[in-house]
């Protein structure tokens, strides 16, 4: 039976706290107005790409995205950071999380190209 990988495991129970601390906050009024629904969405479709691509090109920069796209809108709805730093701001990221996956990951080669029907 094959092992399930660490994170696989891990990211359940890493929700539920996180989750938990987030609660935790808006309901004692450290974080009041922000949309954890919003917030959770984004996070959540980071991490799903995060775990089912693990770490390709998709799941670093369209994962990495996501989850850094949560943390802006969490700070934006906490009232610390205005939509005109939150956009260039995701936008440096984007392009930081290309390039680093780049950087990083081994070229994938190139397809093989069909043979031509010259007859």
């Amino acid at each position: 039976m094959a092992t399930t990988p660490r994170i696989r495991r891990l990211a359940p129970p890493i929700a539920v706290l996180i989750a938990g601390v987030c609660w935790l906050l808006g309901s004692t009024g450290l974080l009041p107005g922000v949309d954890w629904v919003w917030v959770g969405l984004l996070a959540a479709g980071g991490l799903w790409l995060l775990m089912t691509h693990g770490l390709t090109r998709i799941g670093i920069v369209c994962g990495g995205f996501l989850l850094v796209c949560a943390v802006a809108a969490l700070v934006r709805s906490a009232g610390y950071l205005p939509v005109k730093y939150e956009i260039p701001g995701l936008v440096v990221a984007l392009g930081l999380l290309w390039a680093a996956a780049e950087a990083l990951l081994p070229e994938e080669p190139d397809p093989v190209p069909e043979p031509s029907d010259k007859t």
